[in-house]
C-alpha cells in the first residue's frame, strides 16, 4: 500500500512538473510572437547591450530575440527563433519597412 502511495505521489509530482514546463513555454511564446514582447518566464542567458536582443533560455525552450529595446524605442521584438529541447520549431519576422 505505500509502494503504492508512493508511486502515485511521484507520478503527480511529475505531471504538475511537466504542465508548469508547458504553460510556461506556451507563456512565452504568446508573448513573444504574439504580443512582440520579451519572454516573461525564460532569463536572458546572452544579451546585447541594447536592453533585451540576445539568447532566452526556459525550462523546455530557447528564444533568439531581435529587437527595439531601448527606451527612445518601442521595446518590440522585431524578429525571433524558438527552439524546443534544441531543434528550431518556429521563427517570426518583422517585415522591413521602407521610410519615406
Amino acid at each position: 500500500m505505500k509502494r503504492e502511495t508512493f508511486i502515485k505521489a511521484i507520478l503527480i509530482a511529475a505531471a504538475v512538473l511537466v504542465a508548469v514546463m508547458i504553460v510556461t513555454a506556451v507563456t512565452d511564446c504568446i508573448a513573444v510572437f504574439g504580443l512582440h514582447r520579451k519572454p516573461v518566464f525564460a532569463v536572458p542567458s546572452m544579451t546585447a547591450d541594447d536592453g533585451g536582443s540576445g539568447t532566452y533560455r526556459g525550462l523546455l525552450h530557447t528564444f533568439e530575440i531581435d529587437g527595439r529595446f531601448m527606451p527612445e524605442d518601442d521595446g518590440a521584438v522585431e524578429s525571433a527563433r524558438l527552439y524546443l529541447f534544441g531543434i528550431p520549431a518556429a521563427e517570426m519576422s518583422e517585415p522591413e519597412s521602407e521610410e519615406l
